[in-house]
């Protein structure tokens, strides 16, 4: 993950005793950890997703409803193998790898693992605006804001993570973190670098992040929402819908569905209804969920039709649904 010529411009950092930012947008040593026998990752009984390794605290942590499983005497539920490994990279394992390389540096990360103890938050700030760390390492806390003086270098581990998440606003939330974090260094000096690694360096996001230009990408950006109708030129509506049971919470989403084509899918109401659908996080805290996006020009013609949806008969007493309004992403 630190790259040659990203070591070159470290290594120029500390020897002319500036500091370095370093940016990888997700925590703990490694985001999944594999039974080598079977082949299967240790995953959250309640969600169903990869359990993220925190080797600092010996833990394995699901990030979405707070579950930890202890790494002593650990057994793959699969086959009881005792054998594992782990895949991918965390701020933690990142710190690890640069302290290798940079044996004398001075090295504080800077995510919600470190910044969640009382006072922690404004203790690592202040003590790295200081000087007494050399390299700052975390999560897109680092990007937000800072005026550090010293700083010359920000580098961005893996620039295109963000944009493979399934949201329209993919490209503008990655393009957004990445001109912050360029801003982060020479402030002051007027002489600040900054290094965006990526596995898609011709991606046209990235390259206008690099050279911060916002008209250019604004431009794009509104052309790419057009011809994929989506903000600004519709309003959307996204209704979870989660329940207990699997089965009856897809009955449910259906119901809906159904009862919403019928009502507003119709010329004169000028919405469109999408899904249902699996949301990214299909299962979280023991409860499944599922989505229906609302695409539609205006909220008068379709809120009596909303309000409807309280009292149709979905045939399940715990079944749960939540309308977000204007939600800052398509996907739950």
């Amino acid at each position: 993950m630190i790259s040659i010529p990203l070591r070159k411009k470290i290594q120029e950092c500390l020897d002319d005793h500036k500091q370095a930012i370093l940016l990888l947008n997700r925590r703990g040593y490694s985001p999944t950890y594999i039974c080598r026998k079977c082949q299967k990752p240790l995953v959250c009984p309640n969600c169903n997703i990869p359990l993220t390794y925190h080797r600092s605290e010996h833990l394995f942590k699901c990030h979405h409803c707070d579950y930890i499983l202890e790494e002593k005497n650990l057994i793959c539920p699969n086959c009881q193998s005792h054998d594992f490994t782990y895949l991918g990279f965390g701020t933690e394992r990142i710190v690890e790898q640069v302290q290798a390389l940079f044996p004398k540096s001075r090295i504080v990360r800077f995510d919600a693992d470190t910044a969640k103890k009382k006072g922690a938050y404004h203790r690592i700030i202040t003590d790295f605006s200081l000087g007494k760390y050399d390299i700052m390492i975390g999560t897109q806390m680092v990007a937000k804001g800072h005026d550090f003086p010293n700083v010359r270098l920000a580098a961005a581990l893996l620039a295109d993570q963000s944009l493979m998440f399934p949201s329209y606003k993919a490209n503008e939330d990655t393009f957004d973190l990445l001109t912050q974090l360029v801003g982060r260094a020479g402030r002051r000096e007027g002489q600040g670098e900054a290094v965006i690694q990526t596995y898609n360096k011709d991606n046209d996001t990235i390259k206008l992040s690099c050279s911060q230009d916002y008209e250019s990408f604004y431009q794009a950006e509104m052309i790419n929402r057009h011809d994929r109708i989506y903000p600004p030129y519709v309003f959307l509506m996204t209704l979870i819908i989660s329940g207990k049971d699997k089965e009856k919470t897809d009955k449910a989403s259906w119901r809906i569905k159904n009862y919403l084509v019928g009502e507003i899918a119709k010329p004169e109401k000028r919405a469109q209804v999408f899904g249902p659908s699996i949301p990214y996080i299909e299962k979280k805290a023991n409860r499944y969920y599922r989505t229906i996006m609302i695409k539609y020009k205006s909220r008068e013609k379709i809120e009596q039709s909303i309000a409807g949806i309280s009292v149709l008969q979905l045939n399940a007493s715990d079944i749960k649904v939540a309308i977000d309004v204007d939600p800052s992403s398509d996907i739950l």
